[in-house]
């Protein structure tokens, strides 16, 4: 049985060939082989991106790659010289993923900055000439401008390290506090990385809060139709009041409370599909305490109850919707509030009281443990 040929793997060939862009004329190599990366497969033939300075040959001119250059391969036309490590099926298939996001970002990039700064030209030779409605053509003006330097930041970040890629996925399956990475398909056929993490707990090192288990997200990232991402998450263990929210920055439909400063940042990672960072950034938030003005208070999530919705199989399904369990229990509510009720004022803990919580809580089992202590004052 022919072995499958891995995407991401080096490859070496010396057959001329016509690149991707049907308008471009055969390139005849100078050299007798180069190397190039194998970006996807389809129809029985591979995309190949040759990425270093080539010489080459067409009826044209003599010249050299000044950039990367694709092109499509069969099997028989190229030699596999090396191929990335990936351990299972699971992360061959986001690695996978992965690259081929590299290659759309490299091909469809350069394209889209060249529309962009022709609707900036357009409008700013419209805005001086016509004087109503100038406050409108400013703001696009500026909107423009904005997506511009944002997808040239993007073009910044989008070398094809293979190498890179793997290890990312390798060290984001390992990382203790997620359980899987998936790749599924949503209703209008993108594709969406959903992420499922283990149990998340909170601690507060800074005021008197109790410490207590978050529960369990699927956090979502996708596209949408410009291609800036978007990021939600869904607690599919607890909820608070029939699923208005799922965390203290969390809302029922997903949508987070981020801060401009993390959205930011977690905007940046992943605009360089650097979703290890940006999932760890994610997790840490979600667990961190310091939300500045959240939903509600943590406290009143200490108090969320287990849902019985399902998020296995469905996730993407709640991505525009809220999920609304219908077992909330208002006299459990009730009851377990006022077991606490005067027990954690949420004040700002003096620094020895900071000190001896640190030392209190200071591994996983530890955090484990008092979070379990918690659940058996309420019950």
């Amino acid at each position: 049985m022919k072995k499958e040929i891995i995407i991401g793997s080096k490859i070496e060939t010396n057959k001329s060939f016509k690149p991707v862009d049907e308008n471009e004329v055969e390139i005849k190599l100078e050299e007798k082989n180069i190397t190039g990366t194998v970006i996807s497969k389809h129809l029985g033939l591979y995309t190949i991106m040759f990425e270093k300075e080539y010489p080459f040959t067409h009826y044209l001119m003599d010249s050299s790659f000044k950039e990367p250059v694709f092109c499509w391969l069969s099997e028989k036309e190229f030699n596999v010289v090396a191929e990335p490590e990936i351990k299972d099926t699971q992360n061959k298939e986001i690695v996978s993923y992965f690259i081929s996001k590299k290659y759309e970002l490299l091909t469809k990039t350069p394209s889209e900055i060249k529309v962009a700064k022709t609707d900036f030209t357009s409008l700013e030779r419209n805005a001086k000439s016509i004087e109503r409605d100038m406050n409108n053509y400013v703001n696009r003006l500026k909107s423009i401008s904005l997506k511009i330097k944002r997808l040239e930041n993007k073009l910044s970040f989008s070398e094809l390290d293979t190498d890179a890629i793997v290890n990312q996925t390798e060290k984001l399956l390992d990382n203790p506090k997620i359980q899987d990475l998936k790749i599924v398909n949503a209703a209008d056929n993108s594709e969406v990385i959903v992420l499922t993490t283990k149990d998340l707990y909170f601690v507060d090192y800074e005021r008197d809060y109790p410490t207590f288990n978050l529960g369990a997200y699927k956090i979502v990232f996708r596209e949408d139709c410009e291609g800036n991402p978007i990021v939600r998450a869904f607690n599919f263990k607890k909820s608070f009041k029939n699923g208005d929210y799922s965390h203290p920055c969390v809302a029922g439909d997903g949508s987070l409370c981020l801060g401009a400063n993390i959205k930011e940042r977690i905007s940046i990672l992943l605009d360089k599909y650097k979703i290890l960072q940006a999932a760890s950034l994610l997790i840490d938030f979600l667990e961190e305490p310091n939300y500045g003005t959240p939903y509600i208070d943590a406290r009143e999530f200490a108090l969320a109850q287990e849902i019985n919705s399902s998020l296995d199989t469905n996730v993407v399904d709640f991505f525009f919707g809220s999920i609304r369990p219908s077992n909330w229990n208002t006299k459990r509510y009730n009851n377990e509030g006022a077991k606490i009720s005067g027990k954690f004022t949420g004040s700002v803990l003096s620094e020895k009281e900071r000190e001896e919580k640190l030392a209190a809580l200071d591994s996983e089992e530890k955090i484990i443990n008092a979070a379990e202590e918690f659940e058996k004052l309420i019950k």
